[in-house]
């Protein structure tokens, strides 16, 4: 295996990155945790008493440390981040409970279909549809006794049919998928090309997408495109946002609702944008793992 010292400098929490909902394919096997990362198995665990990480990857395809510090962003230079948006005491709480976790940089045909599949659906969920969209469509990949498979290429699911996406489980996001499938396949939706623009344009651009809203295109702005101040905004961030951050919101009424209208979530998440600055993904996700780890705890203690 591999090794990757940390330092001081750069906090990182491996656990808390992968399993906080920004991505879907990680799972764990005794001491370690596994992904599909671009058509390679990662296997890989964190060494807090030495401060690093250790790692090695499935085929051949080589990942050493340089993809490995780019797909986990140990360049992001998380002390300043957390700095900026550390405001006020929920925020606060969030940082100290989940510190070192990290925004990934996520390949964007991957994002695109999986915030695609995440609307209107929990992570168990999302991560049964994807796996089923795997398991039909990609790379079987045997590693260790596991079996994975790798996220399908475009041209994979171009040539599926209705009936075989529908098979996934999918719903009615099934057209959607086949849909932005050609379009990507095809080169008339060109995820390369959308690098280049900033922030409003990129999300303006991937709602041209079907099946992509604005909490999707902001999902994937922030995991896939890198743009830091993206601010989604989804039932649990919504709710939060109006109730403890009521103070951004006193010249407006909105309900605490998942019916959220288009001009209230652009009001929401232009005002959190505002309030946590430049890197407000960062506070987005911070805020939404803490909030979700926070009602788990609730049900099971109601339970």
């Amino acid at each position: 295996m591999e090794e990757l010292i940390l330092t001081n400098k750069i906090p990182f929490n491996l656990k808390e990155t992968v399993l906080c909902g920004q991505t879907f394919r990680w799972c764990k096997f005794n001491n370690f945790l596994y992904g599909v990362v671009n058509k390679t198995i990662i296997k890989i665990a964190q060494q807090k008493e030495k401060n690093s990480i250790t790692f090695e990857y499935y085929p051949e395809t080589y990942m050493g440390k340089k993809e490995i510090e780019y797909y986990f962003a140990l360049d992001h230079d998380l002390l300043k981040i957390l700095s900026q948006i550390n405001k006020d005491k929920l925020i606060k709480g969030a940082i100290n409970k989940y510190h070192g976790l990290r925004i990934l940089r996520q390949q964007p045909w991957e994002c695109l279909i999986s915030f695609i599949l995440a609307t209107n659906k929990g992570i168990p969920q999302i991560k049964g549809m994807i796996e089923n969209l795997c398991r039909k469509f990609g790379e079987k990949i045997v590693y260790e006794g596991h079996t994975f498979y790798s996220f399908p290429d475009p041209e994979a699911i171009k040539k599926a049919s209705m009936t075989e996406i529908l098979e996934c489980g999918v719903g009615y996001r099934a057209q959607s998928i086949l849909d932005t499938a050609f379009k990507v396949a095809e080169g008339i939706f060109n995820l390369e090309e959308l690098k280049k623009h900033p922030y409003k344009t990129l999300k303006n651009r991937l709602m041209t997408a079907r099946g992509v809203g604005q909490k999707a295109a902001d999902c994937i702005a922030l995991f896939a495109y890198e743009k830091l101040s993206a601010f989604p905004i989804d039932v649990h961030i919504g709710c939060l946002m109006l109730e403890y951050y009521d103070n951004l919101f006193k010249d407006v009424e909105i309900p605490m609702n998942k019916n959220m209208t288009k001009k209230q979530y652009e009001l929401i998440s232009d005002r959190g944008r505002k309030y946590f600055g430049e890197y407000a993904g960062y506070a987005q996700e911070y805020l939404y793992h803490y909030h979700r780890q926070q009602k788990k705890k609730k049900s099971r203690h109601r339970a």
